[in-house]
């Protein structure tokens, strides 16, 4: 089994409350009798653009046959809020997440103020989740 993380803020150190990295390894893949190269994570510390690069060829060897995936209060599937861009054939975007994206996040508690919400985040793609 490989598994694929779906997004992650831009610029998110894996410390931080709001990780989703740290968030799926403590909740999920830390109890799978995994090797922990079986799963791969968005390093959203690195250049948003060259992750989105090094992921999309990791993904492109392993197809994905499983998603486990949310759907955001506004109906974004990973970090693709309406209208999402379908017609990529890329895996992996650089996605600028809107003000009631933002404001979902802030709702759920994972950060003090608005302000403080990332503007961007690396996402799975829409066409590569379906």
């Amino acid at each position: 089994m490989t598994g694929f993380h779906l997004d992650e803020y831009a610029g998110m150190s894996i410390t931080h409350p709001a990780s989703f990295r740290q968030y799926l390894w403590r909740r999920f893949v830390s109890q799978l009798p995994l090797p922990p190269a079986a799963f791969h994570y968005v390093n959203a510390e690195r250049d948003p653009a060259g992750e989105c690069k090094r992921l999309g060829a990791l993904i492109r060897q392993h197809p994905i046959d499983v998603a486990f995936i949310g759907i955001g209060e506004n109906a974004h599937v990973a970090f693709n809020d309406p209208p999402a861009d379908f017609e990529t054939n890329e895996p992996y975007l650089v996605v600028t997440l809107d003000e009631a994206c933002r404001k979902q996040q802030l709702g759920e508690g994972w950060f003090p103020t608005l302000a403080d919400v990332p503007t961007q985040a690396i996402s799975m793609s829409v066409r590569q989740i379906m």
